[in-house]
């Protein structure tokens, strides 16, 4: 069987988001945490990934909620390190566990971390995330680059605090080295009631406090993220809303219960769930007619919102 994953509008998709948990112990404004819908047993979480694999996917991210509340998730994630196909498997984290797991992490080794840092202030991280502990972050990141992991960092900025997110955000990065994207805000359940702010007025705001940009050199990948450098400091802007990069999209959700979603803004195609009785062939063949359902591009710019919280879906 050919290992290529193409969906109807003849894009490869090889990259496959893996939410493990949607507990989370962050409640942050945009997102809300997930529900307590009960996930499956990592070893069938397992077996459909290395399905995946076998159908073309190659790059594999481990999402939540919040991954490492989890019990097993990091010999979880070590086990799909070893599987066939296999090039990279990364994680999104809020970064609270991290002091726990950031030198385990390194063993396996993780290809990077995605760390969720709103803010450096401690009072306004705490607000944004529902009470979190900020100096847990930054010692987790500290942690995870002397582990040797590359670690990126994402912002969504909210209006009226964007402008102090913005720069404390930036500060941090440069001072570590370490690349930072802001993402506009999604209409994700709480988020829809929040104030967004469009990525160029984020890089206007950088250009006019620490001078202008030139395009990023640095290779990052091949997501979302148009990357622009500031003294030396990578940082992308993901315009999901005021940008729509779909036509490039390249990306599966396969959520913590077995349901695979294609798009944020679309409902889940299929329940794998109830198929992990029968064999891979069936698994396979099931996930590649699914993909072809693949919508051509998200609706949020059209006034589409989503009701479900961003904790439901796999970031």
């Amino acid at each position: 069987m050919d290992g290529t994953l193409v969906d109807a509008y003849g894009r490869k998709i090889d990259y496959l988001r893996v939410s493990v948990t949607e507990a989370c112990d962050f409640h942050c404004l945009y997102c809300g945490g997930g529900s307590a819908v009960r996930p499956l047993p990592l070893d069938d979480l397992a077996r459909l990934v290395a399905v995946s694999l076998s159908c073309g996917i190659r790059h594999v991210r481990i999402t939540g909620g919040e991954p490492l509340l989890r019990d097993g998730v990091v010999p979880f994630i070590r086990r799909i390190r070893g599987m066939d196909g296999i090039e990279t498997i990364t994680m999104t984290t809020n970064g609270s566990c991290l002091e726990k797991y950031a030198k385990e992490l390194g063993t396996i080794p993780l290809s990077g971390v995605n760390v969720s840092l709103d803010a450096t202030d401690p009072a306004l991280f705490a607000r944004l995330s529902g009470g979190g502990n900020v100096d847990a972050v930054v010692d987790g990141i500290d942690l995870l680059l002397e582990a040797g992991i590359p670690v990126k960092l994402n912002c969504v900025p909210l209006s009226p605090y964007w402008k102090e997110q913005t720069e404390q955000t930036y500060r941090f990065a440069a001072s570590r080295h370490v690349p930072l994207r802001f993402i506009e805000l999604m209409p994700f359940g709480p988020a829809s009631s929040l104030g967004g702010v469009p990525v160029e007025r984020i890089a206007s705001f950088l250009s006019e406090t620490y001078g202008e940009s030139e395009i990023s050199r640095m290779a990052l990948g091949d997501g979302p993220a148009d990357y622009r450098c500031y003294h030396g400091i990578s940082v992308g802007f993901i315009g999901a809303l005021t940008h729509r990069f779909c036509g490039r999209c390249n990306r599966i959700r396969l959520l913590c219960d077995g349901k695979l979603k294609l798009c944020l803004d679309q409902d889940p195609a299929v329940d794998l769930a109830p198929l992990l009785s029968g064999s891979d062939e069936m698994l396979q063949k099931t996930l590649r007619t699914a993909v072809l359902r693949k919508q051509e591009h998200h609706h949020f710019g059209d006034g589409s919102k989503m009701r479900e919280p961003l904790g439901c879906i796999g970031g």
